[in-house]
């Protein structure tokens, strides 16, 4: 699956262009959907995008009525390029995003988040590694804005929590809650499930407010936030292990015994 994700990211613009439309009509999922939004035709794009439904009814109204700052941590299950683009649009283009990244992100990449950006207000795409990111992410909550970022990442991106599941240990890094913490921001737990050939379902937990409880210091409020968040991801995982995405793609993120 790497390989074929690594060739399919080297190929040219035309040729991108009619594997994502070709792995579209099959209905084949996660690695297809870059090339979709980089360069698919915009009926297709939309079909893809109406194709993801919501457990939660009223999502949508919640998210545009919702004031303040919002953290939403996704977790590596179905195609989370498509979830990003689902997100997007259920905050609006009156809210500013950003986009917390682990890679460099190839030209095809950067097209498709030029497509995200259409359905928000201010659009950044920030790398982990990068030092100036945290203040940025930061800068962006502080406005009222949102950030969309994995949780699920390799020991090296920072201090973690770390969970047990079949054998392997998840890695759940602390740095988006520390800084849903510090702005007080609402936080959105979600995961994409796949329920059927060519349509997925976003999964959100009840959202929770990251205000430091009565007496409690903000660095006791992001561990108890981080206990919380670990139980729900763990049980989303549980649920679905054939969807989680870290089981195929990044091997390295499992250390050896």
């Amino acid at each position: 699956m790497t390989r074929l994700i690594a060739d399919f990211l080297s190929e040219s613009e035309e040729r991108a262009h009619g594997i994502a439309l070709d792995a579209f009509s099959a209905g084949t999922r996660f690695w297809c959907d870059y090339a979709l939004l980089a360069y698919g035709d915009p009926d297709a794009t939309r079909q893809r995008l109406s194709a993801i439904n919501y457990d939660h009814a009223g999502i949508d109204i919640f998210f545009r009525t919702l004031k303040g700052p919002i953290v939403i941590l996704g977790i590596h299950m179905g195609s989370f390029m498509s979830a990003g683009a689902k997100l997007a649009e259920l905050l609006g283009p009156e809210r500013d995003a950003a986009l917390f990244r682990r890679l460099e992100e190839t030209d095809m990449e950067r097209r498709a988040f030029r497509h995200l950006s259409q359905y928000t207000g201010r659009f950044t795409v920030l790398r982990h590694s990068d030092r100036s990111s945290a203040v940025k992410a930061l800068s962006t909550l502080r406005r009222g804005g949102a950030l969309l970022t994995p949780i699920d990442l390799p020991p090296h991106f920072g201090v973690s929590t770390q969970v047990n599941l079949f054998g392997h240990r998840l890695h759940l890094s602390s740095g988006p809650v520390r800084l849903a913490v510090v702005t007080s921001a609402t936080l959105v737990i979600c995961a994409l499930f796949r329920t059927s050939k060519g349509h997925e379902t976003l999964h959100f937990r009840a959202p929770l407010s990251c205000a430091p409880l009565p007496g409690e210091t903000r660095s006791e409020a992001v561990e108890r936030l981080m206990k919380l968040i670990a139980a729900e991801l763990g049980k989303y995982i549980r649920a679905q292990p054939g969807e989680w995405l870290m089981w195929r793609l990044l091997p390295a993120y499992f250390p050896k015994p």
